[in-house]
């Protein structure tokens, strides 16, 4: 966490090193420190080789029950940003976990989770899609504008329609940030209505 927190280079002699002692002590790990791994590496822009993704989606899918709405978001996010695929048994451990703790998922958190899915090509299932979309609409949509255009984005490539409530939210959530809206945001916001 610092090294990423302060930006500092570990050099690939450390990272290898690091890489070597989590895979001895994978076991150990808990949620937070899966999660935190993850985000880390992503800040650091570091993809774990094979080897250690596979432990840390094995630990993580053991630990799934351990984890709440921030560190489910946090670690699918990071394993989109960072393009690293999720293994079947860890997507389904997240979908479950997700699911089961939907009530304490905040916005931003619908919308890092729904995305860093559909970045790596995880279609998530009907009971997970229905209740992502009802916590958004029960939220108020209360979306910044990156999160509404990635969360728009993201069930646009999951072939999901919104429905006539949820799109009216959508919207009117829309046009309550326009103003905060970059560049990225736009595209990202049009290209997931559009389909």
């Amino acid at each position: 966490w610092a090294l990423g927190k302060f930006a500092i280079d570990p050099g690939p002699q450390l990272i290898k090193a690091m890489f070597r002692r989590a895979l001895a002590i994978m076991d150990k790990f808990e949620r937070h420190d899966i999660s935190t791994l993850m985000s880390t590496l992503m800040a650091l822009k570091i993809s774990p080789p094979t080897e250690v993704a596979s432990a840390i989606s094995k630990q993580a899918s053991v630990r799934a029950k351990d984890f709440n709405p921030q560190w489910i978001a946090s670690l699918i996010w990071a394993y989109g940003n960072l393009d690293v695929k999720i293994p079947q048994i860890l997507a389904k451990a997240m979908e479950n976990r997700a699911v089961a703790t939907m009530a304490g998922f905040l916005p931003a958190e619908l919308s890092r989770f729904l995305w860093g899915f559909a970045k790596v090509a995880v279609h998530p299932g009907p009971e997970l899609i229905q209740a992502i979309t009802e916590r958004a609409r029960s939220t108020g949509c209360d979306f910044e504008s990156e999160e509404l255009a990635n969360f728009l984005w993201a069930l646009s490539k999951f072939g999901e329609s919104l429905s006539q409530e949820l799109s009216e939210a959508m919207l009117d959530r829309s046009a309550a940030v326009v103003n905060s809206f970059k560049a990225r945001d736009i595209a990202t916001l049009v290209q997931g209505i559009s389909v």
